[in-house]
Protein backbone atom coordinates (compact mmCIF):
# COMPACT_ATOMS: atom_id res chain seq x y z
CA UNK A 1 0.00 0.00 0.00
CA UNK A 2 1.19 3.50 -0.90
CA UNK A 3 2.31 6.03 1.82
CA UNK A 4 -0.45 8.60 2.57
CA UNK A 5 -0.06 11.89 4.39
CA UNK A 6 -1.76 12.84 7.53
CA UNK A 7 -4.03 15.38 5.04
CA UNK A 8 -5.18 12.59 2.63
CA UNK A 9 -5.89 10.28 5.91
CA UNK A 10 -7.67 12.96 7.47
CA UNK A 11 -9.85 13.79 4.52
CA UNK A 12 -10.64 9.85 3.46
CA UNK A 13 -11.58 9.38 7.14
CA UNK A 14 -14.18 12.70 6.94
CA UNK A 15 -15.32 11.50 3.32
CA UNK A 16 -15.88 7.87 4.54
CA UNK A 17 -18.90 10.21 6.74
CA UNK A 18 -21.32 10.88 3.67
CA UNK A 19 -24.36 11.24 5.33
CA UNK A 20 -22.50 14.70 6.77
CA UNK A 21 -23.17 17.74 4.17
CA UNK A 22 -20.50 19.40 2.56
CA UNK A 23 -21.32 22.90 3.90
CA UNK A 24 -21.28 20.91 7.22
CA UNK A 25 -17.92 19.57 7.05
CA UNK A 26 -16.25 22.76 5.66
CA UNK A 27 -17.76 24.21 8.59
CA UNK A 28 -16.05 21.70 10.66
CA UNK A 29 -12.77 22.19 9.58
CA UNK A 30 -13.51 26.04 9.60
CA UNK A 31 -13.72 25.88 12.95
CA UNK A 32 -11.90 23.15 14.64
CA UNK A 33 -8.79 25.16 12.11
CA UNK A 34 -8.13 22.50 9.44
CA UNK A 35 -7.99 18.49 8.51
CA UNK A 36 -4.61 17.80 10.30
CA UNK A 37 -5.91 19.07 13.46
CA UNK A 38 -9.12 17.64 13.53
CA UNK A 39 -7.92 14.58 12.36
CA UNK A 40 -4.88 14.30 14.92
CA UNK A 41 -7.11 15.82 18.00
CA UNK A 42 -10.18 14.76 17.38
CA UNK A 43 -11.31 13.31 20.60
CA UNK A 44 -9.89 16.79 22.39
CA UNK A 45 -12.30 18.38 19.95
CA UNK A 46 -15.22 16.05 20.55
CA UNK A 47 -17.53 18.85 22.09
CA UNK A 48 -17.19 21.06 19.41
CA UNK A 49 -17.65 18.21 16.53
CA UNK A 50 -21.01 17.42 18.10
CA UNK A 51 -22.23 20.89 18.18
CA UNK A 52 -21.47 21.46 14.73
CA UNK A 53 -21.76 17.75 12.95
CA UNK A 54 -24.56 16.03 15.52
CA UNK A 55 -24.09 12.89 17.59
CA UNK A 56 -25.26 10.42 14.89
CA UNK A 57 -22.13 12.07 12.68
CA UNK A 58 -19.97 12.17 16.07
CA UNK A 59 -20.48 8.50 16.66
CA UNK A 60 -19.95 7.72 13.17
CA UNK A 61 -16.39 9.91 12.65
CA UNK A 62 -15.71 7.53 16.47
CA UNK A 63 -16.30 4.59 14.75
CA UNK A 64 -14.12 5.23 11.71
CA UNK A 65 -11.23 7.05 13.95
CA UNK A 66 -9.22 3.58 13.75
CA UNK A 67 -5.61 3.53 12.27
CA UNK A 68 -5.82 -0.33 11.43
CA UNK A 69 -9.92 0.26 10.07
CA UNK A 70 -8.91 2.90 7.74
CA UNK A 71 -5.28 1.27 6.37
CA UNK A 72 -7.97 -1.85 5.53
CA UNK A 73 -10.15 0.41 3.80
CA UNK A 74 -7.65 2.30 1.55
CA UNK A 75 -6.04 -0.79 0.54
CA UNK A 76 -9.71 -2.27 -0.21
CA UNK A 77 -9.25 0.92 -2.84
CA UNK A 78 -6.14 0.60 -4.31
CA UNK A 79 -7.33 -3.00 -5.43
CA UNK A 80 -10.27 -1.76 -6.89
CA UNK A 81 -8.03 0.39 -8.80
CA UNK A 82 -9.12 3.58 -7.55
CA UNK A 83 -6.95 6.74 -5.90
CA UNK A 84 -7.63 9.47 -3.65
CA UNK A 85 -7.20 12.99 -4.59
CA UNK A 86 -7.54 15.94 -1.54
CA UNK A 87 -7.98 19.39 -2.34
CA UNK A 88 -4.81 20.15 -0.69
CA UNK A 89 -3.31 17.63 -3.72
CA UNK A 90 -1.31 19.42 -7.01
CA UNK A 91 -3.45 16.35 -8.79
CA UNK A 92 -6.97 18.03 -7.41
CA UNK A 93 -8.43 20.07 -10.51
CA UNK A 94 -7.97 23.47 -10.49
CA UNK A 95 -11.17 24.32 -11.58
CA UNK A 96 -12.90 23.12 -8.99
CA UNK A 97 -10.78 25.14 -6.08
CA UNK A 98 -13.07 28.01 -5.94
CA UNK A 99 -16.63 26.80 -5.99
CA UNK A 100 -19.01 27.03 -3.83
CA UNK A 101 -19.16 23.78 -1.28
CA UNK A 102 -15.97 22.49 -3.23
CA UNK A 103 -15.29 18.70 -2.51
CA UNK A 104 -12.72 18.01 -0.33
CA UNK A 105 -11.76 14.71 -1.46
CA UNK A 106 -11.93 13.24 -5.39
CA UNK A 107 -12.21 9.19 -5.96
CA UNK A 108 -10.61 8.64 -8.98
CA UNK A 109 -10.49 5.37 -11.48
CA UNK A 110 -8.62 5.88 -15.14
CA UNK A 111 -6.46 8.60 -15.64
CA UNK A 112 -6.06 11.16 -13.49
CA UNK A 113 -4.28 13.53 -15.17
CA UNK A 114 -6.85 14.25 -16.95
CA UNK A 115 -8.41 16.07 -14.17
CA UNK A 116 -6.34 18.85 -14.34
CA UNK A 117 -6.97 19.82 -18.02
CA UNK A 118 -8.84 23.27 -18.29
CA UNK A 119 -10.23 22.65 -21.66
CA UNK A 120 -13.37 20.81 -20.61
CA UNK A 121 -16.94 21.18 -21.61
CA UNK A 122 -19.78 19.67 -19.77
CA UNK A 123 -22.19 18.15 -21.87
CA UNK A 124 -25.92 17.74 -20.48
CA UNK A 125 -29.43 16.68 -21.50
CA UNK A 126 -32.47 14.61 -21.32
CA UNK A 127 -32.50 11.17 -20.01
CA UNK A 128 -35.29 10.81 -21.90
CA UNK A 129 -33.64 11.86 -25.09
CA UNK A 130 -35.54 12.55 -28.36
CA UNK A 131 -34.03 11.41 -31.58
CA UNK A 132 -33.26 15.06 -32.39
CA UNK A 133 -31.69 15.41 -29.19
CA UNK A 134 -29.48 12.57 -30.06
CA UNK A 135 -28.58 13.19 -33.25
CA UNK A 136 -27.51 16.73 -32.10
CA UNK A 137 -25.10 15.64 -29.04
CA UNK A 138 -23.69 13.58 -31.47
CA UNK A 139 -23.28 16.27 -33.85
CA UNK A 140 -21.99 19.01 -31.63
CA UNK A 141 -19.78 16.29 -29.25
CA UNK A 142 -18.11 14.92 -32.27
CA UNK A 143 -16.60 17.76 -33.66
CA UNK A 144 -15.73 18.93 -29.80
CA UNK A 145 -13.69 15.59 -29.27
CA UNK A 146 -11.77 16.06 -32.29
CA UNK A 147 -10.75 19.20 -31.74
CA UNK A 148 -9.25 18.48 -28.74
CA UNK A 149 -11.89 19.15 -25.74
CA UNK A 150 -12.32 16.87 -22.88
CA UNK A 151 -16.19 16.09 -22.28
CA UNK A 152 -17.65 16.32 -18.96
CA UNK A 153 -20.61 14.04 -18.59
CA UNK A 154 -23.00 12.34 -15.66
CA UNK A 155 -22.64 8.48 -16.92
CA UNK A 156 -26.24 8.97 -16.81
CA UNK A 157 -28.52 7.47 -19.86
CA UNK A 158 -29.89 9.61 -22.40
CA UNK A 159 -27.78 12.73 -23.24
CA UNK A 160 -25.11 12.10 -21.18
CA UNK A 161 -24.44 8.33 -22.76
CA UNK A 162 -24.45 10.28 -25.93
CA UNK A 163 -21.92 12.25 -24.85
CA UNK A 164 -19.00 9.77 -23.26
CA UNK A 165 -19.99 7.30 -26.25
CA UNK A 166 -19.05 9.84 -29.24
CA UNK A 167 -16.41 11.10 -27.41
CA UNK A 168 -14.76 7.71 -27.30
CA UNK A 169 -15.47 6.93 -30.92
CA UNK A 170 -13.48 10.20 -32.13
CA UNK A 171 -10.93 8.61 -29.76
CA UNK A 172 -11.69 11.70 -27.12
CA UNK A 173 -10.68 11.81 -23.71
CA UNK A 174 -14.08 12.20 -21.41
CA UNK A 175 -14.26 12.62 -17.70
CA UNK A 176 -17.58 11.18 -16.08
CA UNK A 177 -18.83 11.98 -12.22
CA UNK A 178 -21.15 9.91 -10.75
CA UNK A 179 -23.08 10.38 -7.96
CA UNK A 180 -22.31 7.02 -6.45
CA UNK A 181 -19.30 5.15 -4.48
CA UNK A 182 -17.39 3.76 -7.54
CA UNK A 183 -17.23 -0.01 -6.78
CA UNK A 184 -21.50 0.55 -7.98
CA UNK A 185 -22.06 1.56 -11.68
CA UNK A 186 -25.32 2.78 -12.28
CA UNK A 187 -27.07 2.65 -14.39
CA UNK A 188 -25.80 -1.21 -14.76
CA UNK A 189 -26.35 -1.18 -18.36
CA UNK A 190 -23.14 1.50 -18.53
CA UNK A 191 -20.88 -0.61 -16.85
CA UNK A 192 -18.82 -1.73 -20.47
CA UNK A 193 -19.37 2.31 -21.16
CA UNK A 194 -17.83 2.96 -17.77
CA UNK A 195 -14.66 0.45 -18.52
CA UNK A 196 -14.30 2.07 -21.71
CA UNK A 197 -14.01 5.50 -20.12
CA UNK A 198 -11.41 4.94 -17.19
CA UNK A 199 -8.89 3.48 -20.33
CA UNK A 200 -8.32 6.78 -21.57
CA UNK A 201 -9.83 9.63 -19.38
CA UNK A 202 -11.72 9.08 -15.85
CA UNK A 203 -14.38 8.57 -13.58
CA UNK A 204 -14.81 9.94 -10.37
CA UNK A 205 -16.93 10.98 -7.46
CA UNK A 206 -17.25 12.44 -3.45
CA UNK A 207 -18.61 9.39 -2.28
CA UNK A 208 -16.74 6.16 -1.03
CA UNK A 209 -17.84 2.99 -2.23
CA UNK A 210 -20.60 1.14 -1.18
CA UNK A 211 -22.67 4.63 -1.55
CA UNK A 212 -25.67 3.89 -3.44
CA UNK A 213 -27.08 6.90 -6.14
CA UNK A 214 -29.95 8.42 -3.84
CA UNK A 215 -31.85 11.20 -5.69
CA UNK A 216 -30.41 13.50 -4.11
CA UNK A 217 -27.00 13.12 -4.62
CA UNK A 218 -27.28 13.75 -8.19
CA UNK A 219 -27.94 17.30 -8.08
CA UNK A 220 -25.00 17.64 -4.91
CA UNK A 221 -22.61 15.67 -7.77
CA UNK A 222 -23.76 18.42 -10.69
CA UNK A 223 -21.96 21.04 -8.73
CA UNK A 224 -18.68 18.82 -9.75
CA UNK A 225 -19.65 18.47 -13.21
CA UNK A 226 -20.45 22.11 -13.58
CA UNK A 227 -17.29 23.04 -11.73
CA UNK A 228 -14.68 21.01 -13.29
CA UNK A 229 -15.38 21.99 -16.50
CA UNK A 230 -14.80 26.26 -18.31
CA UNK A 231 -18.40 25.91 -20.23
CA UNK A 232 -21.48 23.71 -19.96
CA UNK A 233 -24.08 22.88 -23.20
CA UNK A 234 -27.52 21.87 -22.50
CA UNK A 235 -28.14 20.04 -25.70
CA UNK A 236 -31.94 19.11 -24.26
CA UNK A 237 -33.80 19.57 -21.07
CA UNK A 238 -37.53 19.07 -20.14
CA UNK A 239 -38.95 21.59 -17.74
CA UNK A 240 -37.84 19.66 -14.11
CA UNK A 241 -34.72 18.26 -15.68
CA UNK A 242 -31.94 18.10 -13.25
CA UNK A 243 -29.86 19.59 -16.57
CA UNK A 244 -31.31 22.59 -15.31
CA UNK A 245 -29.60 22.22 -12.18
CA UNK A 246 -26.25 22.11 -13.65
CA UNK A 247 -26.96 25.00 -16.02
CA UNK A 248 -28.05 27.22 -12.81
CA UNK A 249 -24.73 25.62 -10.99
CA UNK A 250 -23.16 26.84 -13.88
CA UNK A 251 -24.20 30.32 -14.15
CA UNK A 252 -23.43 30.73 -10.01
CA UNK A 253 -19.78 29.56 -10.87
CA UNK A 254 -18.72 31.77 -13.38
CA UNK A 255 -19.00 29.06 -16.21
CA UNK A 256 -19.91 29.55 -20.22
CA UNK A 257 -23.05 28.34 -20.63
CA UNK A 258 -24.55 26.57 -24.57
CA UNK A 259 -27.99 25.89 -25.13
CA UNK A 260 -29.08 24.14 -28.36
CA UNK A 261 -33.10 24.91 -29.45
CA UNK A 262 -34.83 22.03 -29.59
CA UNK A 263 -38.60 21.41 -31.21
CA UNK A 264 -40.76 24.02 -29.68
CA UNK A 265 -43.49 20.74 -29.56
CA UNK A 266 -41.08 18.35 -27.52
CA UNK A 267 -41.77 18.23 -23.60
CA UNK A 268 -38.16 17.13 -23.49
CA UNK A 269 -37.36 20.77 -24.69
CA UNK A 270 -39.27 22.60 -22.67
CA UNK A 271 -36.82 23.35 -20.64
CA UNK A 272 -33.76 24.43 -22.83
CA UNK A 273 -35.87 25.94 -24.93
CA UNK A 274 -37.38 28.37 -21.86
CA UNK A 275 -33.49 29.12 -20.64
CA UNK A 276 -32.59 30.43 -24.18
CA UNK A 277 -35.11 33.21 -24.00
CA UNK A 278 -33.89 34.00 -20.12
CA UNK A 279 -30.32 33.71 -21.35
CA UNK A 280 -30.05 35.82 -24.32
CA UNK A 281 -26.35 34.91 -26.24
CA UNK A 282 -26.59 31.46 -24.73
CA UNK A 283 -28.04 29.78 -28.02
CA UNK A 284 -25.77 27.64 -29.82
CA UNK A 285 -26.41 26.43 -33.51
CA UNK A 286 -23.23 25.22 -34.48
CA UNK A 287 -19.83 23.96 -32.66
CA UNK A 288 -18.29 27.23 -33.94
CA UNK A 289 -20.32 28.48 -30.99
CA UNK A 290 -18.75 26.94 -28.44
CA UNK A 291 -15.19 26.57 -29.75
CA UNK A 292 -14.60 30.34 -30.13
CA UNK A 293 -14.13 30.54 -26.67
CA UNK A 294 -11.92 27.79 -26.25
CA UNK A 295 -9.22 29.41 -29.09
CA UNK A 296 -9.51 25.83 -31.20
CA UNK A 297 -10.29 25.25 -34.29
CA UNK A 298 -12.93 22.84 -35.61
CA UNK A 299 -11.00 20.19 -37.64
CA UNK A 300 -12.61 19.18 -40.82
CA UNK A 301 -13.52 16.11 -41.93
CA UNK A 302 -11.54 14.69 -45.03
CA UNK A 303 -13.67 14.45 -48.47
CA UNK A 304 -14.37 10.87 -49.51
CA UNK A 305 -15.96 10.51 -52.71
CA UNK A 306 -19.19 7.87 -51.63
CA UNK A 307 -21.12 6.59 -54.59
CA UNK A 308 -24.61 5.45 -53.90
CA UNK A 309 -27.37 4.65 -56.44
CA UNK A 310 -31.02 6.75 -56.34
CA UNK A 311 -32.37 3.73 -54.65
CA UNK A 312 -29.94 3.39 -51.24
CA UNK A 313 -29.74 7.45 -51.22
CA UNK A 314 -33.77 7.07 -50.60
CA UNK A 315 -33.47 4.85 -48.23
CA UNK A 316 -30.96 6.54 -45.98
CA UNK A 317 -33.16 9.62 -46.52
CA UNK A 318 -35.90 7.41 -45.29
CA UNK A 319 -33.64 6.04 -42.23
CA UNK A 320 -32.56 9.42 -41.24
CA UNK A 321 -35.75 11.12 -40.53
CA UNK A 322 -36.91 8.64 -37.96
CA UNK A 323 -35.18 5.15 -36.59
CA UNK A 324 -36.97 2.07 -38.91
CA UNK A 325 -37.50 -1.31 -37.58
CA UNK A 326 -36.33 -3.66 -41.03
CA UNK A 327 -39.94 -4.34 -41.30
CA UNK A 328 -40.09 -0.81 -41.90
CA UNK A 329 -37.62 -0.37 -44.51
CA UNK A 330 -38.60 -3.74 -46.27
CA UNK A 331 -42.12 -2.56 -46.80
CA UNK A 332 -40.53 1.03 -47.81
CA UNK A 333 -37.90 -0.66 -50.90
CA UNK A 334 -41.08 -2.71 -51.99
CA UNK A 335 -40.34 -5.96 -53.42
CA UNK A 336 -36.91 -6.93 -52.69
CA UNK A 337 -35.30 -9.73 -51.37
CA UNK A 338 -34.19 -9.44 -47.98
CA UNK A 339 -30.78 -11.09 -48.37
CA UNK A 340 -30.18 -8.19 -51.00
CA UNK A 341 -31.51 -5.30 -48.90
CA UNK A 342 -29.56 -6.44 -45.85
CA UNK A 343 -26.94 -6.48 -48.31
CA UNK A 344 -27.43 -2.74 -49.18
CA UNK A 345 -27.75 -2.04 -45.74
CA UNK A 346 -24.51 -3.59 -44.79
CA UNK A 347 -23.21 -1.36 -47.32
CA UNK A 348 -24.82 1.94 -46.25
CA UNK A 349 -23.31 0.91 -42.97
CA UNK A 350 -19.87 0.72 -43.66
CA UNK A 351 -19.96 3.99 -45.33
CA UNK A 352 -21.25 5.19 -41.93
CA UNK A 353 -24.01 6.88 -43.60
CA UNK A 354 -26.53 5.19 -41.61
CA UNK A 355 -25.88 2.51 -38.23
CA UNK A 356 -27.31 -0.37 -37.03
CA UNK A 357 -29.14 -0.22 -33.60
CA UNK A 358 -30.63 -2.99 -31.06
CA UNK A 359 -33.57 -4.84 -31.93
CA UNK A 360 -32.96 -5.09 -35.72
CA UNK A 361 -33.50 -1.18 -36.03
CA UNK A 362 -31.65 1.19 -38.21
CA UNK A 363 -31.14 4.93 -37.74
CA UNK A 364 -28.34 7.62 -37.98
Amino acid sequence: MREYSVDERGYFWLSLVDGMSINKKHELLDIIGGIEELYLNFLSHSSKVIEIAGKNNFTKLSNFYQENLLDFKLEELEKEGIDIISCDSSEYPRMLYNIDSSTLLLYCKGNKNVLRDNNTLAVVGSRRVSRYGKDVTKMLVRDLAKAGITVVSGLARGVDTIAHTTTLEEDGTTIAVVANGLDICYPAENHELAERICKKGAIISEYPLGATPFAYRFPERNRIISGLSKGVLVTEAGKHSGSLITLNLALEQGRNVYIVPSNINSPQSVGSNEAIKQLQGAMVTEVDDILKDYDVKKVEDEEYDIQISEFERRIVEFIIEEDRHIDEISTFAGDMNVNFLLAILAKLELYGLIQRLPGNYYGK
